[in-house]
């Protein structure tokens, strides 16, 4: 569920970590539900309705998984570049709480596939996947631990919200 409040002066805005306070509504957390919902309250006059909050969403969820990629590398539970990822995968066996981190732009040769315990998502590019890492030119990173879990977690979120 996606929480929407309105602001002391009116504005409908997204309460990604429900904590905010006021008039508040709760809807799916799917994309199309959102933008049904915004233009049903544009009709009322009581609240101003950014038609952009659908897409603003979407921003949200994916700066949240951003942060939380940022926060791994922080706490020493972010390993960054193909050659250690695989030295890591070869050393460990429990990989269920792991998951591998890759560019878009990365080589088509070198990717990692999901396998029957290993999860690899790819969502952003170098640049992007960069910059959160701290690092320049990363294409690949492999998350561990609790901060794997809540970076799962965040990604679930988002992608139930963009799914059609």
């Amino acid at each position: 569920m996606i929480k929407l409040v309105v602001s002391p002066d009116n504005r409908l805005c997204f309460d990604l970590n429900q904590k905010l306070v006021g008039e508040s509504f709760f809807i799916a957390n799917e994309r199309a539900a959102v933008i049904k919902f915004l233009e049903t309250m544009q009709s009322n006059e009581k609240f101003q309705i950014n038609l952009n909050l659908a897409d603003d969403i979407a921003k949200k969820y994916l700066a949240q998984i951003l942060s939380t990629i940022s926060l791994g590398k922080k706490a020493g539970d972010l390993i960054l570049g193909k050659e250690k990822i695989n030295d890591y995968l070869k050393k460990n066996s429990d990989l269920n709480s792991v998951y591998i981190i890759q560019a878009t732009d990365s080589s088509e040769r070198e990717k990692f596939t999901n396998s029957g315990k290993l999860k690899v998502y790819t969502i952003f590019d170098s640049t992007i996947l960069s910059k959160a890492c701290g690092r320049d030119n990363t294409k690949y990173a492999l998350i561990t631990n609790k901060i794997a879990e809540l970076f799962k977690k965040n990604y679930n979120k988002y992608n139930c919200y963009i799914k059609v």
